[in-house]
């Protein structure tokens, strides 16, 4: 049975809560009205900046080692987007670009007009540069002034808005703890407000923590919050990145790099060459197998291929941390890093469902 709002069997209510970066701002919005499963159709039509990699308004978490290249490869990325260019083969959506240089200097100056002189197509590009540090982490600070910023850009662009970047997190969020869940989920809400004010998607471009294949650095409530995850690994030669999270759209994907010195001009006071660096595909390298990392990952990664041999052939991280916490009495937190691990070495792969085993027991060639 459909049931019509009009009926009056649903109803509009008033939400009042306590805003995490706030001190004393209640924010009012209207929940509703429900949608009934009888009223339900596909979206068949995919709302992407980037299709298959970035959804239209969403949260996007860039993050590597330091001189892993993540800033390159997230320059790239935004550029092709704000030229209207396919990347990597992927439709993209054309539009503004605002790219929040929060660690300033001349770096990100340079990595632009090295694109402009290598990539005629990228001469048209809409995209704006805020070379200065925000404070994301009070809500009474630069959310509302970089929402009136970016506005200003679209009506000088004449386009709208489509990704927000804001490289790094660390320098948006300055006087915050990185591992306090209080200051993240402050630093979330005023990520979540810009993204719901612009329709942009915002990418954060940050740091990983001491083992890369655990993640970003920072509390975990960082990684529940955003849509899709890409790690950026390598120091030297070809680099990757690999989509190790999506909410909504495929995971898995590796985009091999290379870093590809351009001069782009000559410093007055000495005559020596000015040079930058351009985002050039390469051949991904042959994905080796990482060993399983501590007697966590070994234990839990024999629970799951005794799952698959009793029939369980795909598990979702619930029940994985379940099983971990049952079986092992490994924590909760402790089960999650451990997982990633396992997907970050290729040993689980998502699927539909949740997670399978790479190399089941009994399938080795």
């Amino acid at each position: 049975m459909t049931v019509s709002a009009d009926q009056g069997l649903v109803r509009q209510s008033t939400l009042l809560k306590q805003h995490p970066g706030g001190a004393g701002l209640l924010i009012r919005r209207p929940l509703g009205p429900v949608v009934w499963l009888g009223d339900v159709n596909p979206v068949l039509s995919q709302a992407a900046v980037v299709r298959d990699v970035i959804a239209r308004a969403s949260a996007v978490l860039i993050f590597g080692d330091s001189n892993s290249g993540k800033t390159f490869f997230a320059i790239d990325l935004v550029v092709h987007i704000a030229a209207g260019q396919p990347w990597r083969g992927h439709r993209v959506e054309r539009g503004l670009v605002v790219y929040i240089a929060a660690e300033g200097g001349h770096g990100i100056r340079n990595r632009l007009a090295a694109y402009r002189q290598e990539a005629p197509w990228a001469r048209g590009a809409t995209l704006a540069v805020l070379p200065q540090s925000v404070d994301l982490l009070n809500a009474q600070a630069d959310t509302e002034p970089l929402i009136a910023l970016i506005r200003e850009a679209e009506t000088t662009a004449g386009e709208r808005a489509v990704v927000i970047v804001l490289d790094t997190l660390a320098r948006v969020m300055v006087g915050g703890n990185e591992n306090a869940s209080e200051d993240m989920s402050a630093f979330i809400a005023n990520v979540d407000r810009i993204r719901s004010e612009t329709g942009a998607a915002v990418v954060i471009v940050h740091h990983a923590g001491k083992d890369a294949t655990k993640g970003a650095r920072g509390h975990s409530s960082l990684r529940a919050a955003v849509d899709t995850e890409i790690l950026v690994e390598g120091q030297e030669g070809t680099r990757t990145a690999t989509v190790t999270k999506q909410r909504d759209l495929p995971s898995g994907q590796r985009y091999a790099f290379d870093l590809v010195p351009v001069v782009i001009g000559v410093d007055p006071e000495d005559n020596c060459p000015v040079s930058s660096c351009v985002v050039a595909i390469a051949d991904a390298p042959a994905q080796s197998r990482r060993a399983p990392t501590g007697k966590q990952q070994i234990a839990i990664l024999r629970l799951i291929e005794a799952q698959y041999r009793a029939g369980k052939l795909v598990l979702t991280s619930g029940e994985i941390k379940r099983l971990a916490r049952d079986g092992l009495g490994v924590a909760k937190t402790s089960a999650q890093s451990a997982v990633m691990g396992l997907v970050a070495g290729g040993f689980l792969v998502n699927t539909i469902g949740g997670l399978a085993l790479t190399d089941p027991p009994g399938e080795k060639a």
